[in-house]
C-alpha cells in the first residue's frame, strides 16, 4: 500500500522525547513530510520500518512549486558572534531584517550597543552577550542567553576572529596559536554547547565564515590561512555528523573585505591595488555582499544545502 504524506507544518512544537522512545519530526517545515506518519508521531525503540540509514525517521522530499523565492527568517533564533562590528555587525542586522530573533556576542561594550540598536531600528528583535569566547564559561551564557530571551536557539553564526600577517619566518608559535583559540577552539565550543539545542529545533544550522585564503595559498597569512582551512574541514566532519539529527553546516567563504580586522592591511598604498588585482569581478567585497549569503544559508531555502564551502569572494577562488 502508497503510505500517505502528511507533511510537517511550521510553528507545530513537538513535546519532549520520553525515554526509550523517538519523534517522528521533519527537519525543514513545509519542505519534507513523513511517510504514512504525522508530524510528531512516535517510533518505539528498535524500530526500523519508515527509517533512513541513520536509524531516523524516513523522509520525503515534496516539491513545491508555489515556494515563495524570498528569505523569511521569522522562525529563526539566531546566534551571531564578532557581532561588535564589521562583518558580524552586518550579519546581525541582515538577519534581524529578514525576521530573526538575533543574539549578538561581542567583547567590546558600546560597539555592541551601536549593532543592537542598528537591529532595532530595523524592527528586530534582540538579545545582547558582552562576553570573551574563550572564557571557558562563554558558550553556556551565551547559549543561555537564547533560551532566556526567546526560548531557543536555531542558528549559530560564528562571525568572530582575529587576523594577523606577516612572513611565517618572522612569526612566533603564540601568534599561531592565539589565531586558532580564537578562530577554531571558539567557535568549536559554542557549536558544542548548542548542538543539544540544534537538535531539538527545526530547520537548524551552523555557519561559519571562512576566508579564500583557507583553501588557497597567499604570501604572509600562514598562521591565518591554517585557521581557516581548518574550519572549512570542521564544516564537512560536523555536516556529516550533525546531518542525521537535521542540522545543516556551512562555511561563507569571504574574499578580501574591509572591516576593523583587516583595515591595518590597508594602511599599505599598494594592498588594495594588489588585492583587487586578483578579483575577477574588479572590486573588493563589502560586508554587504557577505551578509545576504548567512541569511540565505539560515533560511529554509537551503534545505537541501550542508557541508558546502559557499564563496563570496568575486571570483578569486576561481582564477
Amino acid at each position: 500500500m502508497t503510505p500517505t504524506v502528511v507533511e510537517h507544518l511550521e510553528g507545530v512544537a513537538l513535546p519532549q522525547e520520553p525515554a526509550g522512545e523517538r519523534a517522528c519530526r521533519a527537519p525543514y517545515s513545509g519542505e519534507y513530510s513523513h511517510l504514512g506518519k504525522p508530524a510528531g508521531h512516535r517510533l518505539p525503540q528498535g524500530t526500523t520500518e519508515g527509517c533512513n540509514p541513520h536509524g531516523l525517521p524516513r523522509v520525503e522530499f515534496r516539491k513545491r512549486t508555489n515556494m515563495p523565492l524570498e528569505i523569511d527568517l521569522s522562525q529563526k533564533i539566531v546566534v551571531v558572534t564578532g557581532a561588535s562590528s564589521g562583518m558580524g555587525a552586518e550579519i546581525a542586522v541582515t538577519v534581524a531584517r529578514a525576521g530573526a530573533a538575533v543574539i549578538i556576542v561581542g567583547r567590546d561594550e558600546s560597539r555592541l550597543k551601536l549593532t543592537r540598536d542598528a537591529v532595532l531600528s530595523v524592527g528586530g528583535r534582540c538579545a545582547e552577550v558582552l562576553v570573551d569566547l574563550n572564557l571557558p564559561d562563554a558558550p553556556t551564557a551565551v547559549v543561555r542567553a537564547a533560551l532566556d530571551n526567546f526560548g531557543g536557539l536555531t542558528t549559530v553564526v560564528h562571525s568572530a576572529a582575529v587576523f594577523a600577517s606577516g612572513p611565517a619566518i618572522k612569526s612566533s608559535v603564540d601568534e599561531l596559536t592565539r589565531l586558532l583559540e580564537v578562530n577554531v577552539r571558539a567557535p568549536y565550543a559554542l557549536t558544542v554547547a548548542a548542538l543539544p539545542h540544534l537538535r531539538a529545533s527545526t530547520g537548524a544550522s551552523v555557519i561559519f565564515i571562512g576566508s579564500v585564503s583557507g583553501g588557497k595559498g597567499f604570501p604572509d597569512v600562514a598562521g591565518y590561512s591554517s585557521s581557516k582551512g581548518a574550519l572549512e574541514s570542521l564544516v564537512r566532519s560536523l555536516a556529516v555528523e550533525e546531518g542525521p539529527h537535521g542540522i545543516r553546516v556551512a562555511c561563507v567563504v569571504s574574499g578580501t573585505v574591509r572591516t576593523p580586522m583587516t583595515g591595518p592591511r590597508f594602511a599599505d598604498p599598494g594592498f588594495e591595488r594588489r588585492a583587487t588585482a586578483r578579483v575577477p569581478l574588479g572590486r573588493l567585497g563589502e560586508v554587504s555582499d557577505i551578509a545576504p549569503a548567512v541569511a540565505f544559508l539560515a533560511s529554509d531555502l537551503a534545505c537541501y544545502v550542508t557541508g558546502v564551502s559557499f564563496p563570496v569572494d568575486g571570483g578569486v577562488l576561481a582564477g
